[in-house]
């Protein structure tokens, strides 16, 4: 169905203001999937990508490459992936959930076209990759992680040390007596 220009504007309008500045977003397409989606199963993706904060919306490829300029080739329909807040999320998040429902319920329904991170194009595979990044809340629960056991160790070293000193200091005694 053809959608009118000032349609088209409006849709130009809302990605550049609202998706073009996000730090992530992702971009699938129904092109050359086992399976297509019906209404349904589209509904149920939509849902299950909003309750984990992000939004997904199907925009006319012509209107997408003016939005992004740097993706090359797009064909059948596109879904773009952005973060509903996105000064709560990081590069790593939009992706992350993105590729683990397209490989969950939804692996036969969609491929991945690739990711716009910081306005730079991710091609398919290495969205994949990026994925599997830890963002920056389980970075900062592994270091927290790293330095809690690195602490509990912290007083055994220090009753160690000062037990090798008084060892020490014992057999130079003894040595000069």
């Amino acid at each position: 169905m053809a959608i009118t220009r000032i349609k088209k504007e409006e849709t130009v309008a809302f990605l550049n203001n609202n998706v073009a500045t996000q730090k992530s977003v992702v971009l699938l397409t129904t092109k050359g999937v086992d399976k297509s989606l019906n209404s349904e199963q589209d509904t149920s993706f939509r849902k299950q990508a909003r309750s984990l904060g992000i939004v997904i919306k199907v925009v006319k490829n012509t209107i997408t490459k003016k939005v992004f300029p740097t993706i090359s080739k797009l064909e059948g329909q596109t879904y773009i992936a952005f973060a509903q807040d996105s000064s709560n999320t990081d590069e790593i998040t939009v992706p992350k959930i993105i590729i683990k429902l397209g490989t969950g319920d939804f692996k036969e329904n969609f491929a991945v076209i690739g990711a716009v991170v910081n306005g730079e194009f991710y091609n398919s595979s290495d969205t994949i990759k990026l994925s599997l990044v830890p963002n920056k809340k389980e970075s900062m629960a592994m270091v927290a992680g790293t330095l809690k056991a690195l602490m509990a160790k912290v007083p055994t070293l220090v009753k160690e040390v000062s037990s090798k000193l008084a060892r020490s200091i014992n057999e130079v005694s003894k040595q000069k007596a």
